[in-house]
């Protein structure tokens, strides 16, 4: 059985420049390192990860949206989405395809649908998405998402400060200093969906499209992930693998079930979001 795995000891997670052009075609290939102008500082648990930043300042909106941003997307990048987790903690909110858009994919035997996981690893960007991002997503075109992703989080400034001691006193006061324009790096990460075997492709619309999940870190350029935004891409990894491989099983499942239902010949049970309902 297939089990989409991307993190190990003798190599990276795939990252955006890694990625085939489609959804379902992927390859296990180093990528290449930051350049020196896209990320002044980053910590040994940063460069296992493997990461290819892409700064606003370099490349078109739909570069910084990673792989859904690329050619052979453009029904995941057409369809609308939701929240479906927030987790302060871990910096991130997770957008689902809307219930819609997922019975169309289904009816138009799209390949796969996406399921996008923002992380904010810087803590001043987090409580902007938390508070500024819409909690519907009407679609992932590289417009829509400068207006309703990275727009809205982008700060004008990230305070910083100095410290400064008075020759009257011991104790030292804080005091902002005045930081340079911030701009926005991204970088992305898939998890493949699982293979569609040739009983589920015998079903075509019974079955919802296996999801490609992928996670989406942004951060202010020049700013390292540190050792907690290494742990929270690490712990999506984790999840995504997880719920990958439990996807995989369902669907067989679900298949096997479906195929044994029609030898039975009724033909009135459909699958619809992981549910069995009449159809």
């Amino acid at each position: 059985m297939h089990s989409p795995s991307l993190l190990s000891a003798s190599s990276p997670l795939l990252s955006s420049s890694s990625l085939s052009s489609s959804p379902h075609t992927h390859t296990h290939t180093h990528s290449p390192s930051p350049s020196p102008s896209n990320s002044t500082t980053s910590s040994s648990g940063e460069a296992g990860l493997g990461l290819d930043w892409k700064d606003e300042r370099d490349v078109p909106i739909a570069e910084m949206m990673g792989c859904v941003g690329g050619d052979g997307w453009g029904a995941q990048r057409s369809m609308g989405y939701r929240v479906s987790k927030t987790d302060k903690k871990g910096g991130y909110l997770t957008y689902i395809v809307d219930e819609s858009c997922l019975a169309r994919a289904r009816r138009d035997g799209v390949a796969c649908v996406a399921e996008l996981t923002l992380i904010f690893p810087h803590a001043p960007l987090y409580a902007a998405a938390r508070k500024r991002l819409p909690a519907v997503l009407t679609s992932l075109r590289p417009s829509t998402f400068f207006r309703d992703v990275l727009d809205p989080v982008k700060p004008s400034s990230i305070p910083t400060t100095t410290s400064s001691s008075s020759s009257s006193s011991s104790s030292s006061t804080t005091t902002p200093s005045q930081p340079d324009e911030i701009y926005l790096q991204t970088a992305s990460l898939l998890i493949p969906p699982p293979p569609v075997s040739t009983l589920e492709k015998s079903l075509k619309s019974r079955l919802d499209p296996p999801i490609a999940r992928i996670a989406l870190i942004v951060r202010p350029a020049g700013f390292a992930l540190g050792d907690a935004g290494v742990k929270c891409v690490r712990a999506w990894v984790s999840r995504a693998e997880a719920s990958a491989r439990v996807e995989e099983v369902r669907r067989v499942e679900q298949a096997k079930r479906l195929t044994e239902v029609q030898k039975g010949g009724l033909l009135g049970i459909g699958v619809y979001g992981g549910t069995w309902v009449g159809v």
